[in-house]
Parts: structure tokens; C-alpha cells; sequence
């Protein structure tokens, strides 16, 4: 299960109620929002408006840059932190 955790501009809850404000930071693991099921990444450089992520695939590593738009907090069930 994924939730949609993204740091919000507005802190009016009035807005949505069920969102959960988060600012995202070095270390948290995101999935894509267009691909919620695909692999979980870990954030390791965190710029004003995108993230480097890692991963691996097949036990290959894998680098890329995304926008923060992009992203989503992976919830991993059975887990207590966000």
C-alpha cells in the first residue's frame, strides 16, 4: 500500500483532510506516482525542486534525478515509521 505523502504548500487541511503533510529529505524511500508498484528508491541528494534516487534491480544499482512532483512516500505495510 502507498500513500500520498507530499509536503503540501498550503497547511489549510480545508483543502483535502486526508493529506498528510511531510517534507521529503535524504534517506526516505519514494516510489514514482505513475508507477506506485515499481521499485522502491531511496532518496540520496536533495535539491530545491528534484532528488537523486537509488535502487537496485536484479541486484544492479541504479541512479536517476526526478522532480519532486513526481515522487511519492513508499509505505511499507507492516512498518511504524513513515
Amino acid at each position: 500500500m502507498f500513500l500520498n505523502l507530499m509536503a503540501l504548500k498550503s497547511k489549510d487541511s480545508t483543502i483535502n483532510p486526508y493529506m498528510v503533510s511531510y517534507e521529503l529529505k535524504e534517506g526516505d524511500v519514494v516510489v514514482l506516482k505513475s508507477q506506485p508498484t515499481g521499485p522502491k528508491m531511496t532518496i540520496v541528494i536533495y535539491n530545491e525542486d528534484t532528488v537523486q534516487c537509488v535502487w537496485f534491480e536484479e541486484r544492479k544499482p541504479f541512479r536517476q534525478e526526478y522532480k519532486l512532483t513526481s515522487l511519492q512516500v513508499a509505505v511499507i505495510i507492516g512498518s511504524t515509521e513513515i
